[in-house]
This record gives structure tokens, C-alpha cells and sequence, in this order.
């Protein structure tokens, strides 16, 4: 394996800057052996940036930090400006404005994977807590209006009681406003008939976070196929994946759980593919190579083995 020669890093900046998400990009990236990271990073008013995701830069051995965000930090790290130089491939969170720009430039750069509006799914049965759920819903959609919150629960009673807690933490919240614009426009609460109905309709979401929350967790988490990243049990709230247990917070959204994984060191190597054959090995494949090379008309690619007898 080699490692990639430059990657560019999106970090979103916010009211407060993430300078965890800076460290999920660039520490995997590091250890790859890349030695060319830049960093683009929308700065506050007065043009400065958060002082917390500079620290975390210089941490993680980030070549360079740039002031700027939004769809014209992917278009320059894309195809390079006078300042910014090209990148091979553009990797990090960020909206949806972001997550589009960089799906847009994937057929001229490589990118890590759709990293969009945060999303949880919660399963739980009636051993959850509901002030535990609750906290778990607001954490997501404290992100942004676009965050996507949905429970599936088999218990109605669990399901009005995680409504009643969500209302009352909310209000102890600082983006409670943010909080009630995401719950408004795509919380969701299903009470389905059973587990594994649970199950098919969060496999057919393919969510960024999935929650399990039942009293047997381990017992449904292999009939989980598509999911970001998956949270068992009660005591393993999504901010231990977002910041402290070892997981990436860099994760598929929008479904795109169907198809890739999150964000981790084999995002910056590439895989080279050799072969050396002895004349006992040149022997073993000739016969097979002549007989392929005829059907598909490649008489030249027949005579290069063929001269070699």
C-alpha cells in the first residue's frame, strides 16, 4: 500500500468550530503516511478561525489552514487557486451545500464518501429510557435544521413519553431553536409491531447513527446491514462516537450507508498490484492466457506469451 500525496481536509466552522472532525480526517490520514494535508475552515466574523481547530491542525501535523468554507473551499481544493493548491482527494463533513459540491467534483478528484446532515435512527423496546432517547434525539439535531431524528419503537406508551422529555430538555438547550427546526421538519416517531420490522425499516433508511436500545441488543445487531455506525445498549450514547471512543464521526449519510463505510485510514492509501512469474509459473498460466487471448481476438496479447515458450 501507498499513500495518498496530498489530501484536503473540510472542516466546518459553526457558531463554535469542529475541531473534532478536523482530528477524525487528519489523524487517520497521518498514520497513512500522507505528508501534504491542508485544511479549508469558513473563519468567524472578523475573519478569524476558531482558535480550538488551529490547535487541533497543528496536533495532527496539518501542512496548511485556509480561511474558507462552503462550495468554494471543495471547488478550490478541487482544481486550485492561487493560493489554494489541488489536492488528490477532498475528505470531511459538512452540509448539505457541501456534501453536494463534493459529490459534484468526484469525477474530477477523488472524495472520502457523502458526509451530509446528521442523522440517527433509535430502536427501543419498553426497557429504554425515555430521558436517555430523548437526550439522544437532541443531540443529533442540535447539529443543523437537516438533521434527521427518527424512533422506532414497539412501545406507543415508550414513544409519548420520549415526546413529553424531549420537550423538557429542549428547553435547557442552547440551539433549542435550531433543535425544534430539525424535530419539526424531520423528526419522526413509528411505533412498529415488532424488532425485526424495527430492523427493516432502519436497514432501509441506512442511517449515519443507528441506536439499539433494547433490553438484548446483541441479539438483533447481526440482522443490521446498512448503518454508518451502530450504538448498543443504553450506556453508549453517539458523543462517545463523535468524540471519544475510537470510532470516525466521519460517516456515510442520505443512505449512503448502503454502499460505503465511515471514514478511516484505508480512505488514504491506495493498493498497487504486482506479479513476478518463474518459468514453472510462466508454464501454469500460458495455456489459460493463449485460450482467453483467442476468444476475445487479442492475437497480440497471445503472441506476447506465446514468443516467450
Amino acid at each position: 500500500m501507498k499513500p495518498l500525496s496530498s489530501i484536503g481536509i473540510y472542516t466546518p466552522g459553526g457558531v463554535h468550530g469542529y475541531p473534532s472532525s478536523l482530528l477524525m480526517c487528519a489523524i487517520p490520514a497521518k498514520i497513512a503516511g500522507i505528508k501534504k494535508i491542508i485544511v479549508c475552515t469558513p473563519p468567524k466574523k472578523g475573519g478569524k478561525v476558531n482558535p480550538a481547530t488551529l490547535i487541533a491542525a497543528d496536533l495532527a501535523g496539518v501542512t496548511d489552514v485556509f480561511r474558507v468554507g462552503g462550495v468554494q473551499a471543495i471547488a478550490a481544493m478541487a482544481y486550485g487557486t492561487e493560493t489554494i493548491p489541488k489536492v488528490d482527494k477532498i475528505v470531511g463533513p459538512g452540509n448539505i451545500y457541501v456534501a453536494t459540491a463534493k459529490q459534484e467534483v468526484s469525477k474530477d478528484v477523488a472524495i472520502d464518501l457523502p458526509a451530509g446532515p446528521s442523522e440517527i435512527v433509535i430502536i427501543a423496546d419498553d426497557t429504554a429510557k425515555p430521558s436517555f432517547i430523548a437526550s439522544d434525539i437532541l443531540a443529533q439535531a442540535e447539529h443543523g435544521p437537516n438533521s434527521l431524528v427518527i424512533l422506532l419503537t414497539t412501545s406507543k406508551d415508550l414513544s409519548g413519553r420520549v415526546n413529553e422529555e424531549i420537550e423538557k430538555q429542549r428547553k435547557l438547550l442552547s440551539r433549542r431553536e435550531i433543535i425544534s427546526s430539525s424535530i419539526q421538519s424531520n423528526g419522526y416517531t413509528v411505533v412498529v409491531k415488532d424488532i425485526e420490522e424495527a430492523i427493516e425499516n432502519a436497514n432501509l433508511i441506512a442511517p449515519e447513527h443507528l441506536h439499539i436500545q433494547l433490553k438484548s441488543p446483541r441479539r438483533t445487531v447481526n440482522l443490521v446491514q446498512n448503518a454508518g455506525a451502530i450504538f448498543l445498549g443504553h450506556y453508549s450514547p453517539v458523543a462517545f462516537g463523535d468524540y471519544s471512543a475510537g470510532l470516525n464521526h466521519v460517516l456515510p449519510t442520505g443512505g449512503y450507508s448502503k454502499t460505503y463505510s465511515g471514514l478511516s485510514i484505508n480512505d488514504f492509501v491506495k493498493r498497487i498490484n504486482f506479479l513476478e512469474c518463474n518459468r514453472n509459473g510462466f508454464l501454469q498460466l500460458r495455456d489459460l492466457t493463449l485460450a482467453l487471448a483467442e476468444i476475445e481476438g487479442f492475437d497480440g496479447h497471445a503472441r506476447s506469451v506465446s514468443i516467450r515458450d
